[in-house]
């Protein structure tokens, strides 16, 4: 499976939430709604919008603390990167002071 480089989308919603690349493929956004979703966009984790896809294939893969570890079984490196390339080509939306405004 080939996963092609995200694209930002300019229209976000009004949340704390991760705006959606256009192109984003469908399982990428599906592991990315399974794995980092729930806590990421529920507020329960940190926003992870715009961060680095290295960052985040690091804290996947050796969290420790609240945050589970992804191994290679949960998650193959192909598509942990390409969910990271998802978050890192997206960015944060407000409804508070607390994250940058979406560009």
């Amino acid at each position: 499976m080939v996963f092609k480089r995200a694209t930002l989308v300019a229209v976000c919603c009004g949340t704390a939430t991760l705006c959606t690349p256009a192109t984003a493929d469908q399982q990428t956004r599906e592991v990315y709604d399974n794995y980092c979703g729930g806590c990421h966009e529920a507020g329960i984790g940190p926003v992870i919008a715009g961060m680095p896809a290295a960052l985040n294939v690091w804290k996947a893969r050796t969290s420790t603390g609240a945050m589970p570890r992804f191994t290679r079984t949960d998650i193959s490196d192909e598509m942990l990167d390409a969910v990271a390339r998802l978050i890192e080509a997206s960015r944060p939306t407000t409804k508070g002071t607390d994250h940058a405004e979406a560009t």
